[in-house]
């Protein structure tokens, strides 16, 4: 007696197309800059080629800072110009002012940006559970879009660091905090790629979404990152959204500018997302 057998290939066009659009959303673009102006061009320019913008403290005192000036011809160009940008981010961004305080100041400080429409806001977990939770109530009663994510460990942390502040090591203390987020109902966490494969052998943390900061491809400078992967591994390993800045913001524009290096790491991503899908179906 013969048979046949059919081989079904790991994954096929169609799924590429779709792992390259998934790819592209997962990218999370930092706009660490001080000038509002030097935000806008990017986001123009790198709107259709990452999923979402962050905004982290550099821009974020920028902003105030510079709308607080004396000279009011030149604050209220600044407003202006802090408008389109907001604007043109139509709520497509993350809030990144990792609150870290009194569980009344941290849920003030979220509930105030929520009125933003952010897609994400994150709070620092060694704020404490209390906090975090507060900050979690304070922004749904907002926004119920807005995600709220909670910072572990710091990805320019080694483990020399982590020792010498707080005397454990930096996948116990990140388990810690991350238990503390699920606890807290945080939509997710902030980690190093380095976490992502211990963390996920604990069933109850799957339903944590993680933001990976410390992603680096090999043609790009570490910078101050310490835990680091490369975009492949990271989403290979399950990452939700990666963060990317200088290696996108800073990519030679003789090569292409940052709009090449954006889908070079889309390309990493991609290839990743597909390692996983094999990893998981073996």
């Amino acid at each position: 007696m013969s048979f046949s057998v059919s081989v079904r290939k790991p994954y096929s066009n169609r799924s590429e197309i779709m792992e390259r659009e998934q790819a592209v959303k997962s990218i999370i673009f930092a706009l660490d800059v001080s000038k509002v102006d030097e935000a806008i061009r990017l986001v123009e320019l790198l709107k259709d080629h990452v999923g979402m913008f962050k905004i982290g403290l550099e821009l974020q005192a920028a902003l105030f800072c510079d709308m607080m000036q004396r000279d009011s011809s030149a604050a209220n160009l600044v407003y202006s110009m802090a408008r389109r940008l907001f604007q043109l981010l139509d709520g497509n961004f993350f809030f990144d002012g990792k609150f870290n305080d009194i569980p009344t100041t941290v849920a003030g400080a979220a509930r105030n940006v929520a009125f933003l429409n952010p897609a994400i806001i994150d709070v620092h977990a060694s704020a404490g559970i209390k906090a975090m939770h507060k900050a979690v109530l304070a922004v749904k009663n907002v926004n119920s879009r807005t995600a709220v994510i909670a910072v572990t460990v710091l990805t320019s942390l080694n483990e020399d660091d982590c020792q010498l502040l707080v005397g454990m090591p930096v996948k116990a203390r990140v388990l810690q905090f991350a238990r503390d987020a699920l606890m807290a109902k945080c939509d997710g966490i902030v980690c190093s790629p380095l976490e992502l494969e211990f963390l996920s052998q604990y069933p109850e943390l799957k339903a944590l979404q993680t933001i990976v900061p410390g992603t680096r491809s090999e043609w790009a400078a570490s910078g101050d990152q310490q835990r680091i992967m490369t975009p492949r591994e990271a989403a290979a390993n399950g990452a939700t959204w990666q963060v990317h800045g200088s290696a996108i913001r800073k990519y030679p524009d003789d090569d292409g500018g940052p709009v090449a290096a954006a889908k070079l790491i889309a390309k990493e991503i991609a290839s990743g997302m597909l390692d996983r899908e094999v990893k998981v179906a073996s």
